[in-house]
């Protein structure tokens, strides 16, 4: 991503777009962005490890996405990650309670919807990890259903 300036590129990056391709969207056909504009991380032992941004690195960047949705005007909003969801939809989201829910008439989209990271599932191994990349397909097929709604 640093070196890119795209979002999601890496691992984390192949594996949603291995989960789009597998329920029928493409990634050209959204619009990917971060809750930061600068990439959140930390040096450890020499090497720098994404973390969750801090609150300070989001209200520095909040006014550029909220920029961002006023001009894309999406249908449909998926927040990717707890970070995304408590930003976007309400302060203290609980990813293991409201993931998969839609969210409407929010002031970003008619309809949201918060998913898995990527990334927190290539932490998990064996039956978690199919448990969790099973979830965001899952969520991922609800978006592409209500993408493909008549109005």
């Amino acid at each position: 991503e640093d070196r890119t300036g795209r979002p999601f590129v890496g691992r984390a990056g192949k594996l949603l777009e291995a989960v789009l391709r597998e329920v029928g969207l493409k990634r050209e056909e959204l619009y990917i962005t971060n809750i930061v504009k600068c990439r959140a991380a930390t040096e450890v032992g020499g090497r720098l490890r994404n973390r969750p941004p801090r609150a300070s690195e989001v209200k520095a960047c909040r006014k550029w996405l909220e920029a961002q949705l006023r001009i894309i005007r999406p249908k449909v909003l998926v927040c990717i990650g707890g970070p995304a969801a408590s930003l976007l939809l309400h302060k203290g989201f609980k990813m293991t309670e409201e993931r998969g829910r839609w969210f409407t008439d929010t002031p970003y989209a008619p309809s949201a919807i918060a998913v898995l990271h990527p990334a927190y599932i290539l932490r998990k191994e064996g039956e978690d990890f199919l448990r969790a990349r099973e979830l965001l397909v899952e969520d991922l097929t609800k978006v592409r259903r209500r993408l493909t709604e008549e109005p």
